[in-house]
């Protein structure tokens, strides 16, 4: 299921039997958009989101450089904030694994 809200876009993002929201804000004017998978226990932001900020607020947020939730997915995070280490996420892993892990 798709909903688009003035440049704001929710899509079904698949975790092969779960479902988790992929929420896309468009950035005007740039055809650009901010990336956030919201899982039950953690996010997934793309590079637009400061880690200090992640880690000052105490929550389990991994960053990617990724413009579509599909390589957010296939890809490893650049920043893996304090909760989610605490989690098991580890630098190797992968955003859909990740997303896996954080939706448990």
């Amino acid at each position: 299921m798709n909903m688009e809200y003035k440049g704001i876009t929710v899509t079904d993002i698949d975790l092969g039997g779960k479902t988790v929201p992929g929420v896309a804000v468009e950035i005007p004017g740039t055809g650009k958009y901010v990336l956030q998978i919201l899982c039950k226990n953690g996010m997934l932001y793309c590079g637009l989101f400061l880690p200090e900020k992640i880690d000052a607020i105490g929550f389990a947020a991994c960053v990617f450089s990724a413009p579509q939730f599909t390589d957010m997915l296939a890809n490893k995070p650049t920043f893996i904030s304090a909760k989610a280490l605490e989690l098991g996420v580890t630098p190797d892993m992968t955003g859909r694994e990740i997303a896996e892990l954080f939706d448990r």
